[in-house]
């Protein structure tokens, strides 16, 4: 096996599934041709979406080439979808940093930090500034539709960083809020970068899970283990700010009446980072208010300044005066609650068709329409593999995706369907090696 027969995988992520910041749909039909030599299979190709070029290419990863095999041909959704784990009282952390990086530039520059937010701190009541920037997942994306206007999509690599610090008592916690940085990738590197991640996976025990939670080989090794050193490799070779194509944010604020999330983003356009618009709203920046995120789920509640979006709204599910269950007005809230399954399906909904509060909403939503009312559907996302996730959260207002409140683990149902979509067809073009 040469190492340039692998790339052979590559061009097929981009154009085979759509999940994360896209929402395409397609099928793939046709014969295989097995090449005996790159180990992958090569189905007939869907008519769309095609792939088009990355905002901010760059030629070559870097640093030397990381081992590509051996592997399994299993994918898991951990493994499309990376959460380090928040180590346990006492034991040592070395999260990668933000301001790390290599030849491509720090993973994010201090400079995009502080415009994105606004402000220089994630939470106002924890440590959450630059320096405290730790990298706490890693999601592949082979088909992003973020400045595509519905005109295909493009590869990246997603990083999510949170305020990381150490309680008195040395228990590790996560500050509220967190930062989004989408990498602008090439679709031969992004299928070399996963053949890196299951060849460092098959080295250290190849451990999958059907459950979307924390990496079980992090969780084993520690983050000083060498699954996670084989890691910090992967990301360094791929991740800088050459590739930057955009930053998102949202941070945990003070309203004067209740708490506050305020969301915003920036695009890195010929090297200069440039204020965006939430899709939606068309505002260049959106606050949710509300109860705090620690409460109980059925004393939690939600509202938005700019928003929400006219397409599926679930505020009403969300706020302070919702109905109580029984009364007249419940009966409405069954549209509301179909309107959060549906934003919750990744083949429905992008983060191009709906704004940033009512997307993070929608879990809050989904949740209080099943406990609180007893609504059920018929309509939910449903795949192949497990869409089960690990999700510690009370209150609607936690609002991390992919990520970690304190220490409560924190995935969305939205982004669990997403993964194991990606999972899913990845994994019918990866054979053993």
């Amino acid at each position: 096996m040469n190492r340039s027969s692998l790339f052979l995988f590559a061009p097929l992520l981009a154009v085979s599934v759509s999940f994360g910041l896209a929402a395409c749909g397609g099928t793939t039909a046709g014969t295989s041709e097995p090449d005996p030599d790159a180990g992958t299979q090569v189905p007939a190709l869907p008519t769309v979406p095609t792939a088009t070029p990355p905002a901010n290419p760059t030629t070559e990863p870097s640093g030397p080439p990381l081992p590509m095999a051996p592997h399994s041909a299993r994918v898991d959704t951990t493994d499309v979808s990376i959460l380090y784990p928040l180590p346990a009282p006492g034991a040592a952390g070395s999260f990668l940093r933000a301001s790390e990086g290599s030849s491509l530039g720090p993973l994010l520059p201090r400079a995009a930090f502080e415009k994105v937010l606004g402000r220089r701190s994630l939470d106002f009541e924890m440590a959450a500034g630059y320096d405290d920037l730790a990298l706490v997942g890693l999601r592949l994306d082979p088909c992003s539709s973020r400045n595509t206007q519905g005109r295909g999509c493009t590869p990246e690599i997603r990083a999510v960083f949170q305020g990381i610090s150490k309680k008195a008592d040395g228990t590790t916690v996560a500050a509220d809020g967190g930062v989004h940085v989408a990498y602008d990738i090439s679709d031969r590197e992004l299928g070399e970068a996963l053949l890196e991640i299951l060849a460092a996976k098959y080295a250290n025990g190849d451990t999958g899970a059907q459950e979307l939670g924390p990496h079980p080989i992090l969780v084993a090794q520690g983050l000083e283990g060498s699954f996670a050193t084989r890691l910090r490799a992967i990301v360094l070779r791929h991740l800088g700010e050459a590739r930057i194509g955009r930053v998102t944010a949202f941070d945990h604020n003070m309203d004067p009446d209740s708490d506050g999330w305020t969301f915003g983003v920036i695009d890195r356009v010929k090297g200069a980072y440039v204020e965006g618009t939430i899709p939606g709203v068309q505002s260049r920046g959106q606050t949710v208010f509300g109860s705090s995120a620690h409460v109980e789920l059925a004393d939690s509640s939600a509202g938005t300044f700019n928003g929400p979006s006219s397409v599926d709204p679930v505020a009403d599910l969300v706020a302070s005066d919702r109905p109580a269950p029984g009364s007249p007005g419940a009966s409405a809230l069954g549209a509301v609650f179909e309107a959060a399954i549906r934003l919750e399906n990744p083949k429905l909904h992008s983060a191009e068709s709906t704004d940033c509060a009512n997307c993070h909403l929608a879990e809050g939503a989904h949740r209080i329409g099943a406990s609180i009312y007893g609504l059920t559907t018929t309509k939910a996302f449903a795949n192949g593999r497990s869409t089960a996730r690990r999700d510690e959260r009370t209150s609607v207002t936690n609002l991390h995706a992919f990520g970690y409140l304190g220490r409560q683990v924190s995935i969305s149902q939205r982004t669990a369907n997403e993964s194991a979509l990606v999972a899913e067809q990845l994994s019918g073009r990866v054979v053993a090696r």
